[in-house]
């Protein structure tokens, strides 16, 4: 299984907040591996053409989420298919635990309302603002 970046053109993102249950932190390395392949992976291939998946890493930073998976859909029926195939194995249960689901769509407002897309923020940040800057501190 290699990395992957929203690479499906998506309209539908869903960040989906983990923690690893104890079976998946009892795992090896090389049965973690095995069990990437076995479980994931199919249900990634099954579904390359409309969902695409970057996870990110927290095991250092936090107590309460081991890792952020990103899901990148076309829409929600492709995220829906993809739920119903990770629901049929053991994923879902046994080895993550979902903390938190959040599901977006990429720049809804400014499509709903006729407006210019924002291909990215500056890098000084928003009005001058430096990035990583809370808002209390612009007050």
């Amino acid at each position: 299984m290699t990395r992957q970046a929203c690479t499906t053109e998506p309209k539908f993102r869903v960040v989906m907040l983990l923690n690893n249950a104890l079976a998946r932190e009892r795992l090896t390395v090389a049965r973690a591996r095995a069990w990437a392949q076995e479980v994931l992976a199919p249900v990634l291939r099954k579904q390359a053409s409309n969902v695409t998946l970057r996870i990110v890493d927290l095991e250092l930073s936090s107590p309460c989420v081991t890792d952020v998976w990103i899901w990148c859909a076309k829409d929600v029926h492709a995220y829906q298919h993809l739920l119903a195939d990770l629901r049929q194995n053991r994923f879902w249960y046994r080895y993550c635990k979902i903390v938190e689901t959040l599901v977006g769509v990429d720049e809804s407002y400014a499509e709903n309302y006729y407006r210019e897309f924002i291909p990215a923020w500056p890098k000084s940040g928003v009005h001058g603002v430096q990035s990583g800057t809370a808002m209390r501190d612009v007050a």
